[in-house]
């Protein structure tokens, strides 16, 4: 190569190297509406791990796990740097950051219309509770071995299950029955939303792994996205999603084609 030529490239190398973004590595699941898998995948957690990305600006690379204990055990390593949607807790703590996303809603519980009413937490007895694989809702119900509760895959198959009288009770946040409901219009012939509800009065988080490299820079990193959780980009980017993609709201969505 001549002098000419080596400088060139060289030059053209250097200013590729000086802009190259760092690469922030994020685990998903199947897990609708939340994280969708596709090329490119979907959901309120990818539209918020999008904005995560681009207020620290990273490079986004998504790595693909069957299930969330998978995703959890590779951030636990630190061959992912993040997941989406978590809930702080103690045994959680020692393998993550936790850096904030958007504020927790109301819990909600929600039969056929024919059930019988739900007014206060009693109610529950002896009803099969569909619940979210993995999912922690609110401490009372979380620790309340008393009651018949039935994990499924995610909230869609709660409502399939309750729609075909396989259960009797699905509880979901009231935003995610809300787009449910929008991507859903005739299903509010069929279900009744109960006057018991229940407030987590909590923050859902990223896991940022303790042993991701990006922990180098964690005070800078955890003020750009305290930034962001008080204006409310990611809660923002995930109802931006929802209002856009009703059809992954129905109780049976689409894949998304690879």
């Amino acid at each position: 190569m001549s002098g000419k030529g080596w400088w060139l490239f060289l030059s053209v190398f250097l200013s590729f190297t000086s802009i190259a973004k760092p690469v922030l590595k994020a685990c998903i699941d199947e897990y609708p509406p939340y994280q969708i898998l596709g090329n490119p995948p979907a959901g309120e957690y990818v539209s918020a791990l999008e904005v995560l990305a681009m207020k620290l600006d990273m490079a986004l690379v998504f790595e693909t796990e069957p299930d969330f204990s998978h995703c959890m055990d590779s951030l636990k390593t630190g061959q992912v740097d993040i997941l989406a949607g978590l809930v702080q807790s103690p045994q959680r703590q020692k393998d993550m950051y936790f850096l904030p996303m958007h504020q927790d809603t109301h819990y909600v519980f929600v039969t056929r219309n024919s059930a019988k009413p739900i007014e206060k937490y009693e109610d529950l007895q002896g009803r099969l509770i569909a619940t979210a694989q993995d999912y922690i809702y609110f401490p009372r119900f979380n620790q309340d071995q008393s009651l018949h509760k039935i994990p499924v895959k995610d909230v869609h198959m709660a409502y399939k299950l309750l729609l075909a009288g396989r259960v009797d009770v699905a509880i979901s946040s009231e935003q995610n029955l809300s787009a449910i409901l929008g991507g859903n219009p005739n299903l509010k012939e069929h279900i009744r939303v109960h006057p018991y509800h229940e407030l987590a009065d909590r923050v859902v988080y990223f896991g940022l792994s303790k042993k991701s490299p990006h922990t180098a820079n964690l005070e800078k990193l955890l003020e750009k996205v305290q930034l962001a959780f008080e204006e409310g980009a990611f809660q923002q980017a995930m109802e931006d999603f929802s209002n856009k993609n009703p059809e992954y709201y129905r109780v049976k969505p689409p894949r998304i084609a690879n």
